[in-house]
């Protein structure tokens, strides 16, 4: 018997039914399943979780991202550091 954490839900599990799966798309995740160990449907519950959380990261990751400067451009930026160093040896031609 194989020790699997599971979400704290798992008291109140739903069941998912998929449709329509590709004869192969289905050998592979049987395959993958068997390679942890796992039944299809344990590995599919942790695979969605899985799924679940990276979304989830993904979601706060953008969420602290900075809003944008209005105005704020690459050539804004250039021309502001270009102003700050002087010219260049050759400018002038």
């Amino acid at each position: 018997m194989h020790a699997i954490a599971y979400p704290e839900v798992m008291a109140e599990g739903r069941t998912i039914q998929v449709r329509d799966v590709d004869p192969d798309l289905y050998e592979a995740l049987v395959r993958m399943a068997d390679e942890r160990g796992l039944s299809l449907s344990a590995f599919l519950r942790l695979e969605l979780a899985r799924i679940t959380d990276l979304r989830a990261a993904r979601a706060a990751w953008r969420a602290r991202r900075p809003e944008p400067i209005p105005g704020l451009t690459h050539e804004s930026i250039v021309a502001t550091i270009r102003e700050a160093r002087g010219p260049l040896p050759g400018d002038d031609e």
